[in-house]
């Protein structure tokens, strides 16, 4: 038996048989409402980046959460969140996917604090990957241009591949498949790689 609880309103008590379904478009928006008391909690500590006149702290989209500060004592403390969030709700983290990535310049070392969420340790990774873009540790335009060239080579080879297994097809056909499977994964973060004409993209 559950109920649902978003800010001071509570429904009412009702049996729940199954979880969300996976690829429904109700389950990000879901998971948002239950992990909408995470947020809250994280905002309330009053830290995080400065952008403009906004402070942002969490990022949230579904299970995708990316925590943003620039020391590592406030990350901690932000882990430390999270932890006593998991315990009262009975979540788990996946270790495998809980990442942390150092933003800074070639010349700067990489942090050596030790990270943990309850007992778990948390590694550094050289590159992440949010919500299908790839950013590295030194934010290098060049490594998110080749990632997104991987991936759009990828499905391009598809395409050619179908294109050759049923003896050809028209070019309004080919331009169809090549504007609806492989054009959006060119122009995913498009806007945050400034305006350099990117020879590798051109190719594709």
């Amino acid at each position: 038996m559950s109920a649902v609880k978003l800010g001071h309103y509570m429904t009412d008590i009702f049996p729940v048989n199954f979880g969300v379904k996976q690829g429904c478009k109700m389950s990000p928006s879901l998971f948002s409402s239950y992990a909408n008391g995470l947020a809250e909690d994280i905002r309330a500590l009053n830290i995080g980046v400065d952008i403009d006149d906004l402070n942002v702290s969490i990022l949230l989209y579904a299970d995708e959460i990316a925590l943003m500060v620039l020391d590592e004592k406030s990350l901690q403390n932000m882990l430390n969140c999270i932890h006593s969030w998991c315990m009262k709700w009975r979540m788990t983290l996946n270790e495998t996917k809980t990442k942390i990535i150092h933003f800074r310049n070639k010349k700067a070392p990489r942090s050596d604090f030790n990270f943990k969420c309850g007992d778990m340790p948390i590694s550094f990774d050289n590159a992440y990957r949010y919500l299908g873009l790839h950013i590295n540790e030194f934010m290098e335009h060049k490594y998110t241009i080749r990632e997104i060239t991987k991936s759009a080579s990828r499905a391009l080879s598809v395409v050619y591949t179908n294109f050759l297994s049923c003896g050809g097809m028209s070019f309004d056909v080919y331009t169809k498949l090549y504007k609806t499977l492989i054009e959006p994964v060119l122009l995913h973060g498009a806007r945050l790689c400034g305006h350099n004409n990117w020879r590798e993209v051109q190719t594709i």
